[in-house]
């Protein structure tokens, strides 16, 4: 169960900290753009890409002007939920909180593109 309030929900630190930390090593070889559209944020702060070149990852809250491999599609507080590890990737593209525009690859790879933080396998007191 999340315990997430909505003023805990700052877009801007949560996709600095999926920069910092996700798995490089899981991201292909070229350089890479996640788009991500973030219901629940204020509208200056929706829209982000995530970029992974060279074995760097930078965060945009401006198109960087390259082809966008992958566009997930969800809002602030299931992006954070997520990433808290509060709900996994799987449940929530079931349930339809999130969504992947792309081909089928990539789609099913973005997942072990972002990952959960290291945070995420702590266990929280119930």
């Amino acid at each position: 169960m999340s315990d997430l309030v909505d003023k805990d929900l700052d877009p801007s630190v949560l996709m600095w900290d999926i920069r910092r930390t996700i798995p490089l090593s899981e991201w292909p070889r070229t350089r890479t753009v996640v788009a991500f559209r973030l219901s629940g944020a204020p509208p200056k702060a929706s829209s982000w890409w995530l970029m992974v070149a060279d074995g760097d990852a930078q965060v945009c809250d401006f198109d960087p002007g390259y082809e966008t491999a992958a566009t997930v599609s969800t809002s602030l507080r299931t992006l954070s939920q997520i990433w808290r590890g509060d709900q996994s990737w799987q449940r929530a593209l079931l349930d339809g909180s999130v969504s992947i525009e792309a081909p089928r690859d990539v789609r099913r790879a973005v997942p072990d593109w972002i990952g959960q933080s290291s945070l995420a396998a702590v266990p929280r007191p119930a």
